[in-house]
């Protein structure tokens, strides 16, 4: 399928599993000034300039139904040129609209992020490595917008540079963090603590998957957070 082509009807259109920078750096723009349209050229000078991830930049845009096949801007993308509670509230909307049927076949508060995955795969018809990336993007969409999401799906903080994100967590990662704060040297029985220099990280003892899941973190926190990618 070209980058232009829309999917065969009946068919679900594919989400987007790329970095989620490239959308941190759209919202950032969508504050400063009105988009009417977005197409390549755009995309290449304000968001990658490459030309095959500009075209799936807007692939993502058209799943998240934030521009139409031409490329105009639609109702739902001008509602988050607002900043704050609003932006919030739009971007749940637009969120859950995309992703309409992981919200009603999927407990987000509760699910495994290997069954997300697995879904990703049966659903979109992805392929296993596809679906992982786009869980990520899934996930930080659905951290963005605050929709709560299971802890193995909402454990990275987002930060962003517009400020409107919400620095507020689930309440039990608040008391954690506040515990860890407050006493950053008691390391508890069952947690094994990784340190190098001022960096310390602490993991459950001989969880080989919760290894894993902490370097995709810091993976993603560095895509998230690096500039110019």
């Amino acid at each position: 399928m070209s980058e232009t082509e829309d999917v065969s009807e009946g068919a679900l259109r594919k989400p987007p599993s790329r970095r989620s920078s490239w959308y941190e750096q759209f919202f950032d723009i969508l504050s400063s000034r009105k988009i009417d349209s977005v197409d390549l050229d755009f995309v290449k000078v304000n968001i990658t300039p490459d030309r095959s991830d500009a075209g799936k930049f807007l692939q993502g845009l058209r799943f998240l139904g934030l521009i139409d096949k031409t490329g105009k801007a639609t109702k739902a993308l001008d509602k988050l040129r607002l900043t704050g509670d609003q932006f919030n509230i739009n971007l749940q909307e637009t969120v859950k609209n995309a992703y309409a049927i992981v919200f009603e076949k999927v407990n987000l508060e509760s699910v495994k992020r290997e069954n997300l995955v697995n879904f990703f795969v049966g659903t979109y018809d992805l392929s296993s490595s596809v679906a992982d990336k786009a869980v990520d993007l899934f996930a930080y969409f659905a951290r963005r917008a605050d929709i709560q999401v299971s802890d193995e799906l909402g454990i990275l903080p987002i930060i962003s540079k517009s400020g409107r994100d919400s620095t507020s967590r689930r309440q039990t990662n608040q008391t954690r963090t506040k515990s860890q704060s407050t006493h950053p040297d008691i390391v508890p029985e069952d947690i094994e603590e990784l340190k190098m220099g001022d960096v310390r990280v602490w993991i459950p003892k001989g969880n080989h998957e919760a290894a894993i899941t902490a370097k995709r973190l810091i993976d993603l926190y560095l895509e998230t957070h690096t500039s110019g990618t």
